[in-house]
């Protein structure tokens, strides 16, 4: 008798944005997330799905729209144009990729599109 590894069925192609976000919500809320955490995710996820707009389609965002989105206006400056702190940054930042990793450990996406991280230079 062979042992069939098990596999997650292949990732949606119509989750809207917008619905991977209300889902990954609701999965905060299950695993018993204060509301104060929810609260800060939908708020920082609301920016990304402002930038991303309606009707895009989670498969189909790329790593270069990622990375423009995390350097975007909306992630790194305040509505006046001052710079946000790195803490808020690195915040909004955070929750996107968590959330993007969450979709691709559920087959809602093949892989996240999160950029890797560019390595950093050594000092010589």
């Amino acid at each position: 008798m062979t042992s069939k590894k098990k596999v997650k069925p292949p990732a949606e192609d119509g989750i809207l944005f917008e619905a991977f976000v209300e889902k990954f919500l609701v999965h905060l809320e299950k695993l018993g997330s204060s509301r104060a955490s929810v609260f800060w995710y939908a708020l920082d996820l609301g920016i990304a799905r402002k930038f991303f707009g309606k009707g895009q389609l989670l498969s189909e965002l790329t790593e270069r729209e990622v990375a423009e989105y995390l350097e975007s206006d909306p992630v790194t400056k305040t509505r006046d144009g001052r710079p946000k702190a790195p803490v808020t940054i690195d915040r909004t930042r955070r929750a996107l990729r968590i959330a993007l990793e969450w979709a691709a450990g559920e087959a809602l996406i093949e892989k996240s599109p999160i950029p890797a991280k560019p390595a950093k230079e050594k000092k010589s």
